[in-house]
């Protein structure tokens, strides 16, 4: 885990080395934070398990053996952190144990429900993926409906790192910790308006990645607010982090 604060100062100290002496609010961060975040995840997604290094970086993301229960139709909505399969769901047959649930196309589907010899069974079923009940839930459609439960091994979405503080009487920005209930003292007033003498739930979400990604993450915020970084060697570390398919 890495710090959001940690991140911001260490972006603040590399801007101000720029000779522009452009400066950098918290809000300005947050509201970049959510790109970088997404593309950092990407470029590990883009090598994922490829390598003993890629599984030790996306670990923290994978969730297996989710039991996903499906209607009478056959429908499981996936969970609302789902990002991608992991190899295929399984079910687990009361008599031969577990059995694959084959992970097939809409067409492909279509086409073996219409042959006997291929069509579904509770020992080989099949499932396709496509939008549930609304346009928000990604669902398996299983065959036969009553394999169920299933089970799904998947990587989890990013939670996207958030940095949330107030102003005191001196104007200084002082971050609230991940997860605090911080007392706003007398004077003071809170990011999300709030006066002094009151108690508010931080909103701050700190980075799911590890310690050596940070070079990686300063470069990309400051190539995202277009600050050419001073260290050229935090460059190289950066960019030897990135697989070839990004760097092109």
């Amino acid at each position: 885990m890495i710090y959001t604060s940690q991140i911001y100062d260490t972006l603040l100290t590399a801007i101000r080395k720029d000779k522009r002496g452009l400066s950098f609010s918290p809000d300005d961060f947050n509201n970049i934070i959510v790109q970088v975040n997404q593309r950092i995840f990407r470029l590990n997604y883009a090598g994922f398990e490829s390598s003993k290094l890629s599984m030790d970086e996306m670990d923290s993301f994978k969730k297996v053996n989710v039991p996903i229960n499906l209607d009478t139709n056959g429908i499981g909505i996936l969970p609302s952190d789902y990002y991608h399969l992991v190899g295929d769901p399984y079910y687990m047959h009361p008599t031969f144990g577990r059995r694959r649930v084959d992970l097939i196309t809409s067409l492909e589907h279509g086409q073996r429900e219409m042959d006997y010899l291929t069509k579904a069974s509770i020992t080989y079923p099949t499932t396709f993926m496509a939008y549930g009940a609304t346009s928000e839930d990604m669902s398996l459609y299983v065959t036969p409906t009553t394999c169920t439960p299933i089970y799904i091994d998947y990587l989890r979405k990013v939670t996207t790192p958030f940095l949330d503080y107030y102003v005191d009487t001196n104007l200084n920005i002082i971050y609230m910790a991940e997860g605090a209930t911080v007392a706003i003292p007398l004077g003071s007033t809170s990011r999300s308006g709030v006066s002094g003498m009151a108690n508010v739930v931080s909103l701050t979400k700190n980075f799911e990645w590890h310690e050596h990604d940070i070079p990686q993450i300063i470069n990309l915020l400051l190539g995202t607010v277009g600050i050419a970084l001073p260290d050229e060697g935090l460059v190289q570390i950066a960019e030897a982090d990135e697989p070839k398919i990004e760097r092109g």
